[in-house]
């Protein structure tokens, strides 16, 4: 399975530099294209900054949903448990888990999309 991690860390420095250019630049700057009057009435500055907040924080669910580097030769979730009768706190999530899955959906028509990253039920 190709690094779905890195997928996202990409299309979220994309999301974020599209939002930066959106909202630092003049409605009709030429080295902005796709960005004119018509684009910025329907997109505000209001929400530019929300992609922006949002590629932030998505950034920080990446940093803590990580392999498991000291278990299963990083094949569990470091930050995600799944419940499971008798464990009380539950078992360790297979990587990638379902909020990277989740994440990523979003992107599912990208052509770098892996079909296998749909979450499963």
């Amino acid at each position: 399975m190709a690094d779905l991690i890195e997928f996202l860390r990409t299309r979220l420095e994309e999301d974020r530099a599209e939002a930066e250019r959106g909202y630092a630049r003049g409605a009709d700057d030429p080295t902005n294209p796709g960005w004119n009057r018509a684009t910025l009435a329907e997109v505000p500055p209001l929400v530019a900054r929300r992609v922006l907040r949002e590629a932030e924080g998505k950034q920080h669910l990446l940093a803590i949903h990580v392999p498991d580097s000291l278990s299963l030769h990083g094949r569990v979730c470091a930050e995600c448990r799944v419940p499971e009768p008798g464990w009380e706190h539950g078992v360790p999530a297979p990587f990638p888990c379902r909020t990277l899955r989740v994440l990523a959906t979003v992107y599912s028509d990208h052509p770098d999309y892996q079909p296998d990253w749909k979450p499963t039920a």
